[in-house]
């Protein structure tokens, strides 16, 4: 699959049970720094054809409520002291209101 996608480099964060896990693929012609990652995120600096440096964060928030606390705080912490452009794209496991849930755990 990384080959079919063109793709030079990688990262792969395994699942740490049996949902979750992370990759992130890009292409030689992007600078991409690992700056840090864990199971719920990858987070980049990214330098496109030598355009400006930007922060890219690519999530899988926790499913469960007992750990979204401790994730948005870990989220907050990574651009406390940087005023930069910063992208976060993924799944937040989130709704915004009730009335966009359906099925599942009741809306928390």
């Amino acid at each position: 699959m990384r080959c079919c996608a063109g793709s030079a480099q990688g990262l792969i964060v395994p699942s740490p049970g049996i949902a979750g896990g992370l990759a992130l693929w890009w292409s030689n012609e992007v600078k991409l720094s690992i700056l840090h990652y864990d199971k719920n995120f990858i987070d980049t600096k990214i330098s496109i054809s030598g355009e400006s440096e930007w922060y890219g964060t690519f999530i899988y928030a926790p499913p469960y409520t007992e750990e979204k606390h401790k994730f948005w705080e870990s989220l907050a912490a990574l651009r406390n002291d940087v005023n930069a452009k910063w992208c976060i794209i993924g799944d937040f496991n989130m709704v915004a209101c009730p009335k966009d849930k359906y099925g599942g755990v009741p809306f928390d």
